[in-house]
């Protein structure tokens, strides 16, 4: 399935079949100064402090979102956690990246952005298993603009040219073999020997997580602030994310003084009261 020298392991043909021209013309209108456009899938357990400034409420179940083994940037106690679910093959969720750059300028110390995989192809499962082997290396966000700088060159030629199945680039069935992902690690100077013995740990944490996602419902892309899921096919305004943001940093900055502790904050006020399925 995969051509010899020419091969992208995780850009499979497939993405495009799934989205067609619909995938096209939403990621046209996602491409906006603050990223995404999103709404909060609202639920019935309200607080009255919790409103946007427009006044509507913001409360929406926790869901214990695991960030264990995961890449991330930022804080390990920042006030907010804002996972983001992402995949590789997906086109939309390489469109959000302008988003996340703008709230890591707005929140700085205060935002850590957690990236949990999901394998919306087998085709994508291997540069989802590099990138957190990458990241057990401290070495994340340099592999992470590499695999994506690959793939828009390869998604843009797989759109304009139609391939025979054969050709198709893919190595789903030989993960710890995948030159691209393998290459890519070694092109960054990542330590080869490291990196091997990572990948076998985190393609259980891969697995793992894609489990615990189609648990909670949740596919790429998706985005959950302080264990709050946020909905990005909503049509609310594009300032949606900073309000939601703020509320929560609000909720933090609160809890602290009256005691919580800001290192345990996630454990605390995420994985120890949230639900784990929809």
């Amino acid at each position: 399935m995969r051509r010899e020298g020419t091969s992208r392991p995780w850009l499979a043909l497939s993405v495009f079949a799934i989205f067609g021209a619909t995938t096209i013309l939403i990621v046209s209108g996602l491409n906006d100064v603050h990223g995404v456009t999103a709404s909060v899938m609202w639920r019935d357990d309200k607080l009255p402090d919790e409103v946007l400034p427009d006044g509507s409420p913001t409360s929406t179940p926790v869901h214990a979102v695991s960030i264990a083994l995961l890449p991330s940037i930022g804080r390990a106690d920042a006030k907010v956690t804002l996972v983001v679910v992402t995949d590789y093959v997906c086109p939309i969720c390489e469109s959000t990246r302008p988003l996340l750059q703008s709230l890591r300028g707005s929140y700085g110390e205060d935002l850590r952005i957690v990236f949990k995989p999901y394998a919306k192809s087998p085709e994508s499962t291997p540069s989802l298993t590099g990138a957190c082997a990458a990241a057990l290396q401290g070495e994340f966000e340099r592999y992470d603009e590499a695999l994506w700088r690959i793939g828009v060159q390869a998604m843009e030629l797989y759109a304009s040219v139609k391939l025979p199945d054969a050709a198709r680039p893919g190595c789903a069935s030989e993960l710890g073999g995948c030159r691209d992902v393998s290459r890519t690690a070694r092109d960054l100077g990542l330590e080869s020997a490291r990196f091997a013995s990572a990948i076998k740990r985190c393609s259980g944490v891969v697995r793992a997580n894609q489990v615990e996602l189609a648990k909670l419902g949740v596919d790429a892309p998706a985005f959950f602030i302080n264990g709050r899921l946020v909905d990005p096919w909503g049509v609310e305004t594009p300032g949606t994310f900073h309000s939601l943001i703020d509320v929560e940093l609000a909720k933090a900055r609160r809890r602290i003084a009256s005691g919580a502790s800001q290192d345990r904050y996630y454990q605390q006020w995420v994985l120890d009261v949230g639900q784990t399925s929809r």
